[in-house]
């Protein structure tokens, strides 16, 4: 793994957190022992986790404010 985020990390690093459901815990282990500055890690981790929050506030506002959520909307066309 050295060598890819030697030669690329930071592209690498933005993809993985751009994953939904990976454990970004374990990737943050990996990376903080690997040869990537700090900064450059946090820069690309907190822009790669950008795009999951925003959906995922958006999605808690709508629910908040009574609008269908995934859920409620498998329920109503009929699927449980």
């Amino acid at each position: 793994m050295g060598f890819l985020v030697e030669a690329e990390g930071a592209i690498l690093c933005f993809i993985i957190y751009l994953i939904p459901g990976l454990p970004k815990d374990i990737v943050c282990y990996l990376f903080g022992v690997s040869p990537m500055p700090f900064w450059v890690f946090a820069e690309v981790s907190t822009l790669g986790r950008m795009p999951g929050t925003w959906a995922l506030s958006a999605q808690g506002a709508k629910a908040a404010a009574g609008g269908q959520t995934p859920a409620a909307a498998r329920r109503s066309l009929g699927a449980s």
